[in-house]
């Protein structure tokens, strides 16, 4: 899933993904989930970086190594920050 995280970003355009199909949907999350990793980077909370996971996980990784999940199943991009945003 990184590959396609890294394409899209380069694109700078959600435009690119498909949101008719499932599969669509998933990498529209992934980048999503990578561009809310970037974001809390930027905030200075120790937050290295987020990933999306198989089963609609969010690995947050911190900055010194340290990986927490959050669940994010059946969750809109608004619901994803709040619920990421409360775990950090």
């Amino acid at each position: 899933m990184k590959a396609a995280v890294s394409v899209f970003i380069d694109q700078g355009s959600e435009r690119a993904l498909s949101l008719r199909d499932p599969a669509g949907i998933e990498q529209h999350k992934a980048v999503f989930v990578h561009n809310l990793g970037v974001l809390l980077r930027q905030t200075m909370v120790d937050v290295a970086g987020c990933e999306l996971l198989p089963g609609e996980k969010v690995q947050v990784t911190y900055s010194n190594g340290a990986k927490k999940i959050v669940d994010v199943e059946m969750d809109s991009c608004l619901a994803i920050i709040l619920d990421v945003a409360r775990h950090v």
